[in-house]
């Protein structure tokens, strides 16, 4: 069988780019498979950054296509499994393949330039949506599919990876340090945390981890007002981190902090909450527990008061961590084993399984 894994944009080291690099690795077993961009890609930096093994996968750089890709909708169609992720229902780039499923990282955005026909068209040359939670799902039923299925295929994470070590007074939150649609409200933390610094919590910390450009001058901005902001705190910074240094971030820390979509109309932009959350299931599988937002698709990840809890407000997010710091680790024990074990729904195991019997499915029908 022959695979393409197709991404629209310039890979960086982001959820949707672990997905599809995963879906590479674990698709390598039904037949040789094409990693496709529009840009060239070292796939060994990626096998580092995300522990993944792409020994024969091919990297393909296809930069993108005019006349949305008229030629590609007009030659032949060169896979007979084709897997392209992407943001909008008008998708970039047309299916390759025999059979073909346009992955959606986020609820997609309403693309006004693509004419409604047109993006209809280039939809249908795909047989399914899969949808990285129930919540893209909903939203891509209601922007509509042009009659495809939609089916959840939840993203991969490496939950053996992340271990509980002995647990330290740090509260963690991993996110891109960035500004824009879908930013990680760390403003929002600091703030939270100094409150909870005044009023006399005491040996605790707050550590923020994260991915940052310096080639991209408002994201320059954004982090420098980070550190101004957190200036007298005790806050950590780890900017570009490493896995090892995520790995013993997450074994450490005793909770976990969660807060993208805060203050979002959520039916004007349903992008700008989050979709999944997998650092959410990294900080649950190594014991943390999470205190995270009821929003976006977060509710499919934390069993309020089983697995972690979920606040509403900025008041009640400084009281969750007031009483969960101030309680013995005898109280919080079981609900770390329990955070623990419910990460592994969503065990890479599990994705590379679901991707290849859709794989199978599609193609033996």
């Amino acid at each position: 069988m022959r695979i393409g894994v197709h991404i629209y944009f310039r890979p960086g080291f982001g959820g949707g780019e672990r997905y599809l690099l995963t879906a590479s690795e674990a698709l390598r077993s039904l037949g040789e498979v094409d990693f496709i961009a529009p840009t060239a890609v070292d796939l060994g930096r990626f096998e580092e950054a995300f522990a993944v093994d792409l020994e024969g996968v091919r990297a393909v750089n296809r930069p993108r296509r005019r006349l949305h890709g008229l030629r590609d909708w007009l030659g032949q169609r060169p896979y007979d499994f084709f897997f392209a992720l992407d943001n909008h229902l008008a998708p970039a780039q047309v299916s390759l393949g025999r059979r073909g499923v346009l992955h959606l990282q986020t609820p997609p955005y309403p693309d006004p330039v693509n004419h409604p026909l047109r993006s209809r068209m280039k939809l249908r040359t795909y047989d399914l949506v899969a949808c990285n939670s129930e919540y893209t799902r909903r939203w891509a039923l209601r922007y509509g599919t042009a009659g495809l299925p939609a089916r959840v295929l939840y993203p991969p994470v490496d939950v053996d990876l992340y271990r509980a070590t002995d647990k330290r007074p740090i509260i963690l939150s991993v996110g891109r340090f960035f500004t824009g649609r879908h930013e990680k409200k760390h403003p929002l933390m600091i703030r939270c945390f100094g409150e909870l610094v005044e009023a006399g919590m005491e040996g605790w910390e707050l550590h923020l981890a994260g991915s940052h450009r310096d080639d991209i001058s408002d994201d320059v901005t954004y982090l420098a007002d980070l550190r101004r902001a957190a200036e007298g705190l005790p806050v950590r910074f780890h900017v570009n981190a490493d896995l090892g240094a995520l790995r013993r971030l997450y074994g450490d820390a005793s909770l976990y902090w969660h807060a993208t979509g805060y203050g979002v109309d959520e039916e004007a932009h349903p992008q700008y909450l989050e979709h999944f959350g997998m650092s959410v299931v990294e900080a649950m599988a190594a014991g943390a527990i999470p205190i995270v937002i009821r929003r976006g698709g977060l509710p499919e990840i934390v069993s309020d008061g089983e697995t972690g809890f979920f606040w509403e407000d900025a008041a009640e997010l400084v009281r969750r961590t007031r009483e969960l710091a101030a309680a013995p680790e005898t109280a919080l024990a079981a609900m770390r084993r329990r955070a623990s074990q419910s990460a592994q729904r969503f065990s890479k195991q599990r994705f590379a399984e679901e991707v290849r019997a859709l794989a199978r499915e599609l193609t033996e029908c």
